[in-house]
């Protein structure tokens, strides 16, 4: 959504072609007014677990096998089984993780999530993502190697949320990509 200059209730405005762009080249800065952002915390897992029953890892582990099994009969190559042996095994361990509950505080100068902070002005806007039943923040940075950060919340703490992030950030439509969706298929 995309807001005219002066819109108060945006929190950002648009500044227009720059000097030095080309033509038809235009940026949107946000412009944080730390007067009308009022800091809004809360407490949501690092991310959404799904139960995996004794099936599912078995399941796993006959992909897996079956997965390594016809690399090495294409390539022969015993570094590449190994190496595959390994990345399926870390996987494995980290689908079963649970997740962290942390502590969230956002405020005009940037979000602390658990003991890290993050400046506000790391990111160019922030787009709300479904995930099935539970909507989460996706904070996308300005840096091009930088991962974006996906934030969880309650339902019930929506509205605080998103007001504040709407007056730092300018908000994005985004979906959930190619990945992540089959992520989710998979209940990982």
């Amino acid at each position: 959504m995309l807001m005219q200059e002066g819109d108060e209730q945006a929190g950002w405005q648009y500044t227009g072609a720059k000097t030095g762009q080309t033509k038809g080249e235009t940026t949107a800065k946000a412009v944080a007014k730390p007067s009308s952002v009022s800091a809004v915390t809360w407490t949501a897992s690092e991310y959404v677990e799904h139960d995996k029953s004794a099936g599912w890892y078995i399941r796993f582990a006959l992909v897996a096998v079956l997965g390594i099994g016809a690399i090495f009969f294409l390539t022969r190559d015993y570094m590449s089984v190994i190496l595959l042996g390994v990345i399926a095994v870390a996987f494995g361990i980290f689908a079963a993780r649970k997740p962290s509950v942390l502590q969230y505080k956002l405020e005009s100068s940037g979000i602390t999530i658990g003991s890290k902070f993050y400046p506000i002005n790391l990111f160019r806007s922030f787009a709300v993502v479904e995930e099935g039943a539970f909507h989460t923040i996706t904070l996308l940075p300005l840096k091009r190697f930088m991962p974006a950060i996906s934030l969880y919340y309650a339902p019930d703490d929506e509205p605080a949320i998103l007001k504040t992030f709407s007056a730092l950030l300018p908000q994005e439509s985004r979906s959930q990509d190619a990945l992540d969706k089959f992520m989710h298929h998979i209940r990982f």
